[in-house]
C-alpha cells in the first residue's frame, strides 16, 4: 500500500488544506497514522479518491451530492447527479450567443 503525506497531497493536487480538511470533515476521505510515525498519510485509496472528488468539483458537482454518490453503491445517484448539473448549465444559458 503507497503512503503519501498529507502535505505532499495538498501540493501534488493543488488543493488548500482547508479544502483537504473539509473533506475529511464531512467524510470523503480518511487519513492515517502509522504507529511508527508523526505525519498522517492518505493510502492509494484515498487517493484515488481524491482524484475523482477533484474532477467532480471541477464539473461543480456540489459536495452534498458526492457524498451521496460514494455512499450508495448504486450508479443512478451519480448519473442523476450528471443529468442535474447539465440541466444546470443548459438553463444558465451556456453556448448561447
Amino acid at each position: 500500500m503507497d503512503l503519501m503525506k498529507i502535505t505532499e497531497v495538498t501540493e501534488k493536487f493543488g488543493i488548500s488544506s482547508r479544502t483537504r480538511r473539509y473533506y475529511e470533515q464531512v467524510g470523503l476521505l480518511q487519513c492515517e497514522r502509522p504507529s511508527f510515525e508523526k505525519y498522517r498519510f492518505y493510502d492509494s485509496e484515498n487517493i484515488s479518491r481524491l482524484k475523482q472528488i477533484i474532477v467532480l468539483r471541477k464539473m461543480q458537482i456540489p459536495i452534498k451530492d458526492i457524498l451521496r454518490i460514494y455512499e450508495s453503491q448504486d450508479m443512478e445517484i451519480l448519473v442523476q447527479s450528471f443529468v442535474r448539473r447539465i440541466e444546470e448549465i443548459a438553463l444558465s444559458g451556456f453556448g448561447k450567443r
